[in-house]
């Protein structure tokens, strides 16, 4: 029956809203629809009869496969009611986007019984379902259809088992050369490849075919570096370098390396497979030996070996086969050949990291060495070289370098000899240090001399067991090599084996000794190389602290020498200058003798006079005439005044000597420049006239009465005044014996201010001084007077009062056969008001 048309119109709308939650995604409205007793079926095998929440939860997890993406056309809507159920039959075609086109999907028939509650309508039961496209009109089985559609199903599966075996066999290849792929981007450092070579066999094996051996090898132009698996192919079991006539030898592989061929495949019967293995033995320069290598028995049980090769990009990899296998599988080679492909990434990688490596390990040797030349030019002292040496050891052994012998040798050589000088040092530090070793013939001496001395950089051998104990014999009894501990000699003769690498330089060396038969690598050997080269700068750098210590040595002694003759030179100078004071003083003595005599004479005769004089007061007193005592008495005090006068004036005199002969104080007081000059003009004067009464010459004098006192050292000062003075007195004097009838001598003291300096001239009209010598008045010990007569030393000391001890100058003008002035120019604050 139909329904009322309010309850069609509510259970539409209600309808439509659940529609288009449905289509949207829309969980909560979706699920806000179902009574709690709601059962649903739908079209696929997951959908059978859910009820409320495991249709919302169905359809919470697959919204998203159809939400926006589902469009409704062609639509028909039966809407019924039976009793207190409405059921909605909704018919259409379903039409889903994957991306911008629409594609038909099927023809639906959805039906829908919704119930109403005190809430409105909910649905209680949906059906979805599609039409039964095998059945025919008017059937309601399509059974026809059902068997054909069988036997192509059939069809299909067998068609299909075929293309999943075959697509899993590729995943299978796939999946190994991804293994392959993997374990060559997860290399870290470059032995990493030798990892991949076992994962090549593992994986080749896996995939089910045959390899005993597997390999990889690297055509470099000089060599071939190859890597092969142990027997067992779990492990790396030997590492060698071949020679390229190792293969160049054999047409067949020598052909193919030039080829375009992919693939070469070589078979040995048991005998061409021993002399292949024994050859490689031979030649090769194994760095790892497979201990389970096999036998010439194992080959020959086998029946011989064949190599299966594939081309890389670098070279090839490979697999050996037992017997004699002249045609492998063709799958086995394809797959050879994808391995090969594989493998090449592995190797561009061992190349990156090869090359990162290289950079790392440049970086580290390029930092030690750094640290010896550091050291190196920190040395400051010879003997810091052993430090040095120190230093080098322990870079060389944190860079890995063997030194198996306990220790690394650092070799100095003299130039005039063949003895050697060992710069040891020892892991534990027992036995480092330098030890002589003079020259004595024996094959380790005389082949290294000769490896030297022919220029070659570096130097490698092997000698013989008694060659070495030969050689430490000697040297544990005739060299410094006597002193090391007595456990490392034990060791050095009882060992088997004895290999001598060195690196030269043109003074020095770096010696590896080793008695394990271990070498240093092609590698190693190039840093020993390099650290050779910086141990030769550091030993240079020595010997030239040795040459700056002896020097320093010398110059220490030729300080003290010079130090003691300055000593010398210094008592002598002192003894000189004394002499020059004495022979001041002298010039003085008669001078002060005739200044003296004067006042003693006046003090002596009015002394007698007033002798007499008392005598005659003590007649008038008797006499009682007082007037003429007093007359007497007056003239007494007169004479007694006179003799206080004199006798004052022959006191100044003698202070005035003692003044000019003892050592300066160094104090300067107020001093009356025109008194002093005065007073040792007329004392100089007497002083020659005293020596020679032939003598005579005028004494001018011309004093600036307006000069207050002087603010100087007097002793020093007068020292100056009469050194000028007497050497003018000795120019005239000179010239007067030269020209005795018509020359005057003349000497003129004067004293002036002018500006802000005070001037003291000493002149004279003597000969004056020769021009070729007029630079050299002022030098110590120059003197232009006969041997005897004079130090050199008057003006000099003369020159130092003046400019050191008053801040002032001494001059000097002279014109030949005119005469003489000396200057003498204070400056103005020398004066006491000043």
């Amino acid at each position: 029956m139909k329904p009322t048309k309010q309850n069609q119109q509510q259970v539409i709308e209600v309808y439509d809203k659940w529609l288009y939650s449905y289509l949207n995604g829309d969980v909560e409205t979706y699920d806000s629809y179902f009574d709690n007793a709601f059962h649903f079926i739908g079209s696929t095998n997951n959908e059978e009869f859910l009820n409320r929440k495991g249709t919302t939860d169905f359809f919470r997890n697959t919204a998203e496969q159809f939400s926006g993406k589902s469009q409704l056309r062609n639509e028909t809507k039966i809407v019924e009611q039976f009793g207190e159920l409405v059921i909605i039959t909704h018919i259409f075609d379903a039409w889903f986007s994957n991306g911008e086109i629409w594609n038909f999907y099927d023809r639906f028939r959805f039906s829908n019984v919704l119930e109403k509650n005190n809430e409105g309508w909910h649905f209680v039961y949906q059906h979805y379902s599609t039409p039964d496209s095998k059945a025919q009109d008017g059937e309601t089985l399509g059974l026809d259809k059902i068997s054909k559609e069988n036997l192509e199903l059939r069809e299909a599966i067998q068609r299909r088992t075929i293309e999943l075996e075959e697509k899993n066999r590729e995943l299978e290849i796939e999946g190994a050369l991804e293994h392959i792929r993997a374990k060559a981007l997860a290399m870290i450092v470059s032995e990493d490849l030798l990892d991949v070579v076992v994962t090549l066999r593992t994986e080749f094996l896996k995939l089910g075919y045959e390899a005993q051996y597997f390999w990889h090898m690297m055509w470099l132009p000089d060599k071939y570096e190859k890597a092969m698996t142990s027997g067992d192919g779990t492990r790396i079991g030997m590492v060698m370098e071949l020679p390229r006539h190792m293969h160049g030898d054999i047409p067949l592989l020598a052909q193919w390396e030039k080829s375009t061929d992919p693939i070469v495949i070589y078979a040995m019967d048991a005998e061409a497979a021993i002399d292949y293995v024994d050859k490689m033995i031979t030649l090769g320069n194994f760095q790892q030996i497979d201990p389970q290598a096999p036998t010439h028995d194992d080959i020959r049980h086998i029946g011989g070996l064949t190599f299966v090769m594939a081309k890389t990009s670098h070279g090839e990899i490979g697999y050996s086969l037992p017997g004699v296998v002249e045609n492998p599988p063709k799958e086995d080679l394809e797959i050879l050949v994808k391995f090969a492909d594989a493998f090449d990434l592995a190797h561009r990688r061992f190349l990156d990291i090869q090359k990162a490596e290289a950079q790392v390990r440049e970086a580290q040797i390029e930092t030690a060495l750094e640290k010896v030349r550091s050291r190196s030019l920190a040395m400051q002292k010879p003997d810091e070289l052993q430090e040095v040496v120190a230093v080098v050891a322990e870079k060389l052994q944190e860079l890995g370098v063997i030194f198996d012998a306990g220790g690394v040798i650092l070799c100095t050589y003299f130039p005039d000899n063949k003895d050697v000088l060992h710069w040891i040092a020892a892991d534990d530090f027992s036995y480092s240090g330098s030890y002589l070793v003079p020259y004595f013939e024996n094959p380790i001496f005389d082949d290294a001399w000769e490896s030297k001395i022919r220029g070659d950089a570096y130097f490698s051998k092997e000698f013989s067991v008694e060659t070495k104990n030969g050689f430490f014999a000697y040297c544990f009894e005739h060299s410094d090599y006597r002193d090391f501990p007595d456990e490392f000699k034990q060791y050095a003769l009882q060992a088997e084996k004895h290999h001598l690498s060195a690196a030269w330089s043109k003074h020095s060396a770096i010696i590896i000794p080793s008695l394990t038969g271990l070498v240093p690598s092609e590698s190693n050997a190039e840093i020993l190389k390099r650290f050779a080269r910086v141990f030769e700068q550091a030993y240079i750098r020595f010997m030239d602290l040795q040459v700056k210590e002896e020097q320093a040595t010398a110059l220490l002694a030729e300080k003290k020498r010079l130090e003691d003759t300055l000593s010398n030179l210094q008592t002598t100078q002192k003894q000189l200058i004394q002499a020059e004071k004495m022979a001041s003083l002298g010039e003085l003595t008669a001078g002060i003798a005739h200044e003296i005599q004067n006042p003693l004479n006046f003090v002596n005769n009015f002394s007698e006079v007033s002798n007499e004089l008392i005598d005659e007061m003590n007649e008038e007193i008797e006499k009682g005439d007082l007037e003429e005592v007093k007359f007497i008495a007056k003239d007494i005090k007169q004479n007694l005044e006179k003799i206080n006068h004199h006798g004052k004036r022959a006191d100044a005199i003698v202070k005035g000597m003692l003044q000019h002969s003892r050592k300066s104080t160094a104090e300067k007081e107020p001093t009356d420049i025109n008194k002093l000059a005065d007073e040792y003009l007329r004392l100089a004067y007497h002083g020659l006239r005293a020596k020679d009464k032939s003598f005579n010459a005028e004494l001018v004098t011309d004093f600036d009465e307006h000069i207050e006192k002087v603010n100087m050292i007097p002793q020093d000062m007068g020292r100056v005044i009469l050194n000028l003075i007497t050497n003018a007195f000795y120019a005239v004097n000179e010239k007067k014996q030269q020209k005795p009838k018509v020359y005057k001598p003349a000497v003129t003291v004067s004293t002036k201010r002018v500006g802000d300096k005070i001037e003291i001239k000493v002149t004279d009209n003597g000969n004056g001084i020769p021009k070729h010598v007029i630079d050299k008045v002022f030098q110590p010990f120059f003197t232009t007077k006969p041997t005897g007569q004079g130090t050199g030393l008057g003006l000099s000391m003369s020159y130092d009062i003046i400019k050191k001890g008053h801040g002032g100058e001494l001059k000097v003008d002279t014109q030949e056969g005119e005469g003489t002035e000396f200057r003498i120019i204070l400056p103005v604050n020398s004066l006491l008001d000043g």
